[in-house]
């Protein structure tokens, strides 16, 4: 229990909003002064991606975990899936109530399952964990969960096939918005039509059931009119039968004479020869189904164990196995190494070490690509308001309000240890995080032009709402994991 005031629980949370602001800030200044080419800031990204945050991650759990807290993965990792889930159909509400560009169609669906799991969350996480309420180790364990999220975002978003939703928006020709809001706002239109007569339609529908009850009734009391009726329905779907075949004959179609014994036999020796054929051909073509199964098989294990997602996966196996733990960790059965550290505690130092500088570079990455997107300022009217801002309240505000509800009733049903703080917070704060701006270079590199037309204007108003929903959802998440 903490005793801490509700005004220093908003302090808590509004520190670190101002620490993500001057470092995003930093990358967006160096991006418009031209000091941040858009090829150093991809250089970074790929040392972010393939060393830092693996390092970072890999630093933490190996430490932090063991068999007896392992088990608390699962409730992070099906709260990702929830999360994504309740993207996705945030996504499809909003397309189907408002009207979304022809070339983003399928790139909003991708911008309501997939949110800003790395750099972003860390950042604040790590800053709230490091100060109290929350213990002194508690930082290191938070950012051991974060690695669940950021795993499961890797596996959905690339080997499911994710990122091939953003390539569908580029398919076929393009439309202009007028002749997608011009049959959507018809649709619009009959939708509120079918809404005004709803009343009508069933009273109508309520109508045609109690005559068909009538009318069955009476064919109950009336069996010779019934046995009547179905007779010459009989008939005359007997005598139409009889006038399509006899059509068909007229139609060109000639009767086949009687065939000789040579005929037949000659027949019969065409299909074993056809039959024999079809064997020689059913080998290769079995074989060439192998080998298309094994290279997809080999596609997919290559794209999940990239870098991220095999340094995430060793450090859990590293952290459950005590031998192998000891050779990073110091731990009673640890072999020694003249330093009096395990043999390999280097590498996990080494690890630490490039795992600090994850965030920041992180964070300026951000505001360098912030800078380059180009919202059109002067054409408001013309772009579609109506999901941009559905979007943007569906994922930073009602999001977390879900996000609060779902963690308390998996608390509640004992998925979630209810003594387990950190990973309460964790879970709720992941469901107040923006698009992932990684939907950004995918869009880049799909569109024939390299442009990204209509993404800016879905992702700027999330991130200007992030800095109030995450303070308020900080804040009170703090207020109701320890008051």
């Amino acid at each position: 229990m903490t005793t801490q005031p509700l005004g220093e629980l908003v302090w808590i949370s509004v520190r670190p909003m101002l620490r993500l602001a001057m470092c995003i800030g930093s990358g967006y200044i160096l991006t418009k002064c031209d000091r941040l080419p858009p090829i150093a800031a991809r250089g970074a990204g790929q040392i972010i991606l393939n060393i830092a945050l693996p390092s970072l991650f890999f630093s933490k759990i190996v430490p932090t975990f063991d068999s007896k807290n392992i088990s608390s993965i699962a409730p992070l990792l099906l709260m990702c899936v929830l999360y994504q889930t309740i993207g996705l159909l945030t996504s499809l509400v909003v397309s189907a109530v408002f009207w979304v560009p022809h070339r983003f169609r399928w790139g909003i669906i991708v911008a309501g399952i997939w949110g800003n799991y790395g750099d972003l969350p860390t950042a604040i996480i790590m800053s709230v964990t490091a100060v109290a309420p929350f213990q002194a180790a508690d930082q290191d364990l938070a950012i051991a969960y974060i690695a669940a999220f950021v795993f499961m975002f890797m596996v959905t978003l690339f080997p499911m096939g994710g990122h091939y939703l953003v390539a569908r928006d580029f398919y076929g020709p393009d439309k202009d918005d007028r002749e997608v809001q011009i049959p959507f706002r018809e649709k619009t239109k009959k939708f509120a039509r079918w809404l005004l007569h709803f009343p009508r339609l069933l009273g109508t529908s309520a109508k045609r059931d109690v005559e068909s009850i009538v009318a069955r009734t009476i064919s109950k009391k009336n069996p010779d009119e019934n046995m009547y009726s179905r007779d010459v329905v009989e008939r005359s779907n007997e005598s139409s039968h009889r006038k399509d075949v006899h059509d068909s004959e007229l139609g060109g179609i000639t009767p086949v004479g009687p065939m000789s014994v040579q005929d037949f036999e000659g027949s019969q020796q065409g299909k074993e020869t056809t039959l024999i054929d079809q064997e020689h051909k059913q080998f290769p073509r079995a074989k060439r189904r192998q080998t298309r199964l094994l290279s997809r098989i080999l596609h997919v294990l290559q794209v999940i164990f990239t870098i991220p997602t095999t340094i995430i996966l060793s450090g859990f196996i590293i952290s459950v196995i005590p031998a192998l733990k000891g050779l990073f960790v110091l731990l009673p059965s640890s072999p020694k190494a003249p330093d009096g550290q395990p043999p390999l505690a280097f590498i996990l130092d080494t690890a630490t070490f490039l795992g600090e500088a994850s965030v920041p570079l992180g964070l300026i990455g951000l505001g360098s690509a912030l800078a380059r997107l180009h919202v059109p300022r002067n054409q408001w009217k013309q772009l579609p308001v109506g999901s941009i801002l559905g979007l943007a309240v569906g994922r930073m505000v009602l999001q977390p309000v879900l996000g609060i509800l779902i963690v308390k009733g998996l608390t509640f049903a004992g998925i979630i240890d209810k003594d387990n703080k950190v990973l309460q917070f964790v879970a709720i704060f992941f469901s107040c995080v923006p698009t992932a701006t990684t939907q950004i270079f995918l869009t880049q590199a799909y569109s024939a032009p390299e442009s990204v037309e209509h993404l800016p204007a879905y992702l700027v108003p999330q991130y200007v709402l992030m800095f109030i929903s995450c303070t308020i959802l900080t804040a009170y998440t703090l207020h109701l994991l320890f008051a």
